[in-house]
């Protein structure tokens, strides 16, 4: 039997609502499908297991899809490596609980066709949500691992700020909200229970069915039939498989699961010392730089003393410039009054104070000495004519 949906014009209107553009009815086949539910995700080894989709996170991506959001459809999760398969136009919550959604697949093409023959037949059943929640509260203190506080060390390490562990004691997130409904995807097995394609016998969405249903007296949702615990890729596309089909497969999750959380503790302990040797060196440059302060200082006070030496010196200079001058009066002054004392070819004394002593003694001399240089008699100093003074020219008058 056909699990495509009877294109009604409800339906075929809200197709072109969604796309823009007018669609012929006969060259699309419309499928209904559990998308998403509120049942714990099967996700081992993530910072999603057991996450419960709210009923907030499922109305928000209905109504993204509703109002027009682009939600293509592909296989296996391979957006960005394939062109979209199809499309989804209709998105509905049913009791809170379960997401509904109507994509199209076109017939135009042999790979369209192809893929409407194995959902018809089942051959594909099983989809798969790549959706980004607005808020991952966990389900012990509401911490939100998307939150601005939350750190990529809370999120790989599973744990909270308040060191509440995603898989222990019953931990778990709650996805509140959408941020990003990415695509739907047809996938073999996947982590949200019951998420598959529903036949047209058990579809919901298409108004037309339901009301025939309720109609003959049949409750349509005793007449859903769920089918094994499939898959919702939720951020990180991951999959699984159960251990009634496939049990080395499962097993293979395990181990990669166990080396990635092996992975994660020795990327935590190899942080542990890198944190240690930053506050090791954040320490040396503290020191470093009360150093280089306490050598800004002494090069300050340095370069005062410095300017000091400086102008000090300057006046030293000048101080020696007069001194050498007096020296030098001095010292002409002195091999003067030595040559009029009598001292041939005198050697004249170097130092001030040899310089006054040598002047001293030059002038005990000078005094000794007659006028013009010559001596005469005492008799004959009386003589005026002869150019010598008489003796009262020495007496102080008084």
């Amino acid at each position: 039997m056909s699990k495509q949906i009877e294109i009604t014009p409800t339906i075929l209107a809200q197709i072109e609502k969604v796309t823009g553009a007018a669609i012929d009815p006969s060259k699309i086949a419309v499928f209904e499908a559990i998308a998403l539910n509120t049942s714990p995700l099967s996700k081992r080894g993530s910072i999603y297991q057991d996450a419960r989709s709210q009923p907030s996170l499922l109305n928000a991506m209905a109504d993204f899809v509703n109002s027009g959001g682009a939600v293509p459809l592909h296989t296996l999760h391979n957006q960005g490596y394939e062109l979209p398969v199809g499309r989804v136009f209709k998105g509905q919550v049913l009791k809170d609980k379960e997401l509904r959604c109507l994509f199209f697949v076109s017939n135009e093409t042999q790979e369209g066709q192809d893929l409407i023959a194995k959902l018809d037949s089942g051959t594909i059943d099983e989809v798969s949500v790549g959706m980004i929640p607005a808020q991952a509260l966990c389900s012990k203190c509401d911490f939100d691992f998307l939150g601005d506080e939350a750190s990529g060390e809370h999120f790989w390490n599973r744990t909270c700020a308040n060191d509440h562990t995603i898989g222990e004691a019953g931990t778990h997130l709650k996805l509140e909200g959408l941020q990003n409904f990415r695509e739907l995807s047809l996938v073999s097995r996947g982590a949200a229970k019951n998420a598959k394609i529903v036949g047209r016998a058990k579809a919901r969405l298409s108004a037309d069915d339901h009301a025939r249903l309720a109609a003959s007296g049949r409750d349509p949702d005793a007449m859903t039939v769920y089918a094994s615990a499939g898959h919702v890729c939720a951020h990180e596309h991951a999959h699984e498989h159960h251990p009634e089909t496939n049990k080395e497969a499962v097993m293979a999750d395990e181990n990669l699961a166990a080396a990635a959380l092996t992975q994660i503790a020795q990327l935590s302990a190899d942080k542990a010392k890198v944190d240690v040797a930053l506050t090791a060196a954040t320490d040396k440059v503290t020191a470093l730089e009360a150093k280089l302060t306490e050598s800004d200082a002494k090069v300050a006070e340095l370069t005062a003393q410095v300017a000091k030496v400086t102008e000090d010196g300057a006046a030293g200079l000048k101080l020696k410039e007069d001194n050498d001058k007096i020296v030098a009066f001095l010292s002409e002054a002195c091999r003067t009054a030595m040559v009029a004392s009598g001292v041939e070819n005198p050697t004249v004394p170097t130092t001030v104070p040899e310089i006054l002593a040598a002047l001293a003694t030059a002038k005990v001399k000078l005094h000794n000495l007659p006028i013009n240089g010559v001596a005469q008699a005492a008799a004959d100093s009386k003589n005026k004519s002869e150019g010598f003074l008489p003796t009262s020219a020495f007496t102080a008058r008084k």
